[in-house]
């Protein structure tokens, strides 16, 4: 299970999220984008992981928690 971290404005600590969770909360108002965009063949799990990395600054948690 892959995790990622990302800083909250005024946070000290990074928050970490799991796949699932980035996936539970993120997917449904990313799609609701892409189909508002038109972009429906480009919904895939990896592109919404990608797209929430890159709008949060996040970035994969490599160390064992």
């Amino acid at each position: 299970m892959r995790r990622f971290a990302y800083n909250e404005l005024g946070e000290a600590h990074p928050v970490v999220v799991t796949e699932e969770e980035i996936l539970f909360t993120y997917w449904p108002y990313w799609t609701k984008e892409m189909l508002r965009a038109h972009k429906s063949p480009k919904m895939t799990t990896e592109n919404c992981l990608d797209d929430f990395i890159v709008v949060n600054w996040a970035w994969e948690v490599t160390e064992p928690s």
